[in-house]
């Protein structure tokens, strides 16, 4: 190997690595140490009392009667003022009760309508036509497994008092922490850990990168409809208000319950169909690569862009250290580790089957099935595919 070649080689070798890390560790320190040194960018908190704009609740459901009447009964709970709310419900051609439990729910609920599609739709279209039918002034989208408590909607629909915000996500918390086995555990890690940072995004800069679809909310004039074809609808929807230049908010006192996966496989299906979303909305929004130093543009490339290439990253650090490696017994090293983390889902089933838990192995695996999941919704964006129309997760 010349000189060149292998200076090279490390070059690469260096800078997938820094972007991996980056990306998982150095951009969650730089938030966390600006959000505490200085926030410049978070909007004033709302000022208590006064009249609250009014809300159109929308969601999809298809085949959800294990969880839609407690859906339903949650958002009836509120103590946001009924006279203001609405609650849209797109039933997407269930074979099960969901449409009936709705229907019969909505006789002694009057802000609670149903609305039934004929035919396998799809969420981003149902999310398009409720949308549409929409009479309040703050849409609040979510899923039919999300729970609310009762003050959730009156602290994200006060946020919009002040007309400078534009986007309001609230804090997710997970029910289903038993210690069954499953995911659960590690997903909430994960999810904990995306509110953090959001949360940090928002304090630091006023905008906040793809907040969670289980429950955000903007006001209807600034909804775009979704473009056919799309996977990922809530990170489109998301982004309108802060391209306009609108402030964001991630409130951790706006609370909504749901259960995390419990399997690898739906979860993986789950992320790989995201994966392949997320392409579609980096295509839709490359002009905001262009503005890299901008506070969307930075937190969008650190937070995200950086991840979703990530597999790619991966895959060209194992080539090039590979390399490296038939020619330097540290690079030999660097490899066999590289590769033992690739083999922690394995070393995870093993440990499972055995009764044991090992932390650090868990958290590796959740890492590499994550990347798969990532890399193969890559391959299927690249292709062409669209996975068919939307499927909910299994319901516990």
């Amino acid at each position: 190997m010349t000189a060149t070649s292998h200076m090279v080689l490390e070059w690469t070798l260096l800078l997938s690595v820094a972007g991996i890390a980056y990306s998982y560790a150095g951009y969650p320190v730089l938030l966390r140490l600006g959000s505490r040194l200085c926030a410049p960018g978070a909007p004033r908190p709302p000022p208590a009392g006064g009249p609250l704009p009014s809300v159109s609740v929308i969601f999809a459901a298809f085949n959800e009667e294990a969880v839609i009447l407690e859906k339903l009964r949650s958002l009836a709970a509120s103590d946001f003022p009924q006279a203001g709310l609405e609650v849209l419900v797109g039933d997407d051609a269930s074979t099960d009760a969901t449409g009936p439990i709705t229907a019969a729910f909505s006789l002694e609920h009057p802000p609670t309508r149903l609305v039934t599609f004929a035919g396998r739709t799809g969420k981003p279209s149902i999310v398009n036509a409720l949308a549409a039918q929409a009479k309040g002034s703050i849409l609040v989208f979510t899923d039919a497994n999300v729970m609310f408590d009762p003050g959730t909607l009156r602290r994200i629909s006060s946020w919009f008092v002040r007309p400078e915000v534009g986007l309001v996500a609230a804090n997710i918390l997970t029910r289903n922490l038993g210690g069954r086995g499953g995911i659960a555990a590690q997903e909430d890690a994960y999810i904990r850990r995306e509110l953090r940072m959001k949360r940090a995004q928002c304090l630091l800069s006023g905008v906040v990168i793809a907040p969670f679809g289980a429950c955000f909310a903007i006001r209807r004039e600034d909804f775009r409809p979704v473009p056919a074809g799309y996977t990922v609808d809530d990170f489109y929807i998301a982004m309108q208000p802060q391209i306009l230049g609108r402030a964001a908010v991630q409130d951790m006192e706006a609370i909504c319950r749901e259960d995390a996966s419990e399997h690898v496989s739906t979860e993986f299906r789950r992320k790989a169909r995201m994966s392949r979303g997320n392409f579609q909305n980096l295509c839709a929004f490359r002009g905001i690569l262009l503005r890299p130093f901008s506070a969307l543009g930075f937190h969008f490339i650190s937070h995200k862009v950086l991840r979703w290439i990530g597999p790619g990253l991966i895959l060209t650090s194992l080539a090039s250290c590979a390399w490296l490696a038939a020619f330097s017994i540290p690079y030999a090293v660097l490899l066999a580790a590289m590769l033992l983390g690739l083999a922690s889902p394995a070393l995870d089933g093993v440990l499972r089957h055995a009764g044991r838990k090992v932390p650090v192995v868990r958290l590796a695996s959740y890492f590499v099935m994550m990347n798969v999941a990532l890399g193969y919704g890559f391959v299927l964006w690249l292709s062409g595919q669209t996975g068919g129309v939307w499927q909910p997760s299994r319901r516990t």
